[in-house]
């Protein structure tokens, strides 16, 4: 059983044009739950990526815009809970089983045009509930997390935070690299937590996915609780005829069904003729059906020279 969880959040700045890159990043990185700020997805975002599952929360206006999104590995045992949608807030939340307690998982993004109060954080802190870690682009800066400056946004986040006593995971660099060379990059994406602190965790950037925004990564030192795969009779390989023909040589209708004990000889025997059958005539199940890494070396080489050149970037921007 693994003895950590590795939850990534970034600023996809639209989902559906990142996903064959989203697919690499998750393989890469051993990710078992990315968060996404500004999904930009609709009530009609149909995207499908193998091992995940992916949830949204949507603008409230319906529109192409905002949101955020939660994409979690398929085996990881878990519950998607209603999503928490104003038009300051859009967060996805999840619950996930983990040693010792389960846990709130939320993705979170908010705009940055609106001001929101203190209050209205408590708000939605409340509704995450006890033992949770939120993460994502807040647009609230605030010097004790890392930000060039203090907004009022940040101001009143960090007031409830305080109030709260919760613990904030950041990087300590930015993590928002504008286009417009008239902005200064900074820190907009971090996370918040009321269930660890920073000894059982760490948070490191990444620069594999591609926005104007890096991605944090928080590794937690927690068992998660993974589904057990379900025993199956058959499958899609299933010999049928082969079956059919095993059941016909095992099985005698004419046999003495007077006494209880005579049915349950007879129940057990026919329930042990299908289940051999059953096992007989089906292939066992392709290790194909699990979760593989086929990243060719060629692929590995251009993203760690991406991600070196971004760095290059960053660091003479």
């Amino acid at each position: 059983m693994a003895k950590s969880l590795r939850i990534a959040a970034w600023n996809s700045n639209g989902l559906h044009n990142h996903i064959q890159e989203i697919a690499l990043f998750l393989t890469t990185n051993k990710i078992d739950i990315l968060l996404i700020s500004e999904s930009h997805s609709t009530e009609q975002t149909v995207i499908n990526t193998p091992y995940y599952t992916i949830y949204y929360a949507h603008h409230p206006d319906g529109t192409a815009n905002a949101g955020s999104a939660i994409i979690i590995k398929t085996t990881l045992k878990h519950f998607v809970l209603e999503p928490y949608i104003t038009n300051k807030i859009q967060s996805t939340i999840i619950k996930t089983t983990t040693m010792p307690r389960i846990i709130t998982i939320a993705a979170i993004y908010s705009p940055p045009r609106y001001v929101i109060s203190s209050e209205e954080h408590d708000d939605f802190l409340f509704h995450l509930g006890p033992h949770f870690i939120v993460a994502g682009d807040w647009n609230a800066k605030h010097t004790a997390w890392g930000s060039r400056l203090i907004t009022h946004k940040g101001r009143n986040l960090l007031h409830v935070i305080q109030h709260n006593n919760l613990n904030y995971l950041s990087t300590d660099e930015p993590t928002y690299w504008p286009a417009d060379p008239n902005k200064n990059p900074d820190l907009l994406d971090l996370a918040f937590t009321d269930v660890i602190s920073s000894i059982y965790s760490t948070i490191e950037s990444s620069l594999d996915l591609e926005s104007d925004h890096s991605t944090i990564i928080i590794t937690l030192s927690t068992s998660p609780i993974w589904k057990t795969q379900p025993l199956r009779l058959c499958n899609k390989y299933t010999n049928w005829i082969q079956f059919q023909d095993y059941i016909n040589e095992n099985i005698s209708l004419n046999i003495r069904l007077k006494e209880p004990t005579e049915l349950e000889e007879a129940v057990q025997h026919l329930t042990t003729s299908i289940q051999e059958a059953g096992w007989l005539c089906t292939p066992e199940r392709k290790k194909a059906l699990q979760e593989t890494n086929n990243i060719t070396l060629h692929i590995r080489e251009l993203v760690y020279e991406k991600s070196s050149a971004r760095r290059r970037w960053q660091n003479t921007y």
